[in-house]
């Protein structure tokens, strides 16, 4: 593939205003020749100043999605990107989706290199839904495959109290996924080329009944699986197809962290940046990880 004429697309969700970590990402995705930039921001939560939306000649979804942490809202917002970059360039080589608390660890002729290179077409960490399964959370097996029979009184070790639900064991072949459409679950952040962008825009995964299905689930309260992390690894899993390799190629690191946030990343996580096989690198904030930025900038960046 000739690098010179490569195209990437990101697909990029966002709620607060533009932080000093984002610019700097902006700054960086510029770097890539011809490379569309396309951001849901959810306007019910804070603007999007406008000079900011000239500058990186950003392409906005007007038609925002009002978005919550772990909700399905997720969702169509991320799909509409998609189909934003497609209805733009359907041939686009590679669609990338980050946040704004995202940064590149690589540089723009090392990620080119990379992406020309890759024997696959899509690059997506993905553990299949088992019960028995300790890559994935057994909340996600307990939301597809079981519903609340009833409920009891109980306390915790506080002594607090609380109803728990006895749930009961659903037929798998009974919904959505069964043993011809598999359930798997992995992060949202991944890269795809234009076989699996037409793929998921053909599929118009909104009405798919596994959203549904999932949503319905997550109304009782002791449950809620991510549905952004289970739709469409589900839905590229089982396409047969498409040819996935499991390695999402980013640092993130969850070590010590007891809520569902990776470690804000600092100058003590230079090191294991710098020996990652990472493309990219999350969570970074305007609190602590800017010193570390410039170094990522200097020593590997710039190189």
């Amino acid at each position: 593939m000739n690098l010179e004429v490569m195209t990437l697309a990101f697909s990029i969700l966002s709620h607060r205003p533009p932080g000093k970590v984002f610019l700097r990402l902006l700054d960086f995705l510029r770097r890539f020749d011809q490379a569309l930039i396309v951001v849901h921001h959810d306007f019910s939560q804070s603007m999007f100043p406008e000079d900011i939306i000239e500058k990186y000649n950003l392409l906005m979804i007007n038609d925002y999605e009002i978005t919550a942490w772990g909700h399905v809202s997720k969702l169509p917002a991320i799909l509409k990107t998609f189909k934003r970059i497609y209805d733009i360039n359907p041939k686009v080589d590679w669609v990338i989706t980050l946040s704004p608390n995202c940064f590149p660890i690589k540089s723009v002729g090392y990620i080119y290199d990379f992406l020309a290179k890759a024997d696959t077409d899509c690059f997506m960490n993905h553990d299949i839904i088992k019960y028995d399964s300790w890559e994935v959370p057994k909340s996600h097996y307990i939301t597809l495959y079981t519903r609340p029979s009833f409920k009891l009184p109980f306390f915790n070790k506080s002594g607090r109290f609380y109803w728990r639900y006895i749930r009961k064991k659903l037929n798998p072949e009974e919904t959505p996924f069964n043993k011809n459409y598999q359930p798997y679950c992995g992060s949202d952040w991944m890269m795809f080329n234009c076989k699996v962008l037409k793929q998921i825009i053909d599929a118009n995964l909104m009405d798919h009944p596994s959203i549904a299905f999932i949503t319905e689930a997550n109304k009782f309260p002791d449950m809620n699986a991510s549905p952004i992390e289970i739709i469409l690894q589900s839905f590229i899993m089982n396409q047969k197809n498409l040819k996935v390799e499991y390695n999402y190629h980013r640092y993130i690191n969850w070590e010590g962290t007891t809520q569902w946030h990776p470690n804000n990343l600092d100058m003590n996580y230079y090191e294991p940046i710098a020996q990652s096989d990472g493309l990219w690198a999350r969570k970074f904030s305007d609190d602590v990880s800017l010193p570390l930025l410039d170094k990522i900038e200097s020593m590997i960046l710039n190189k």
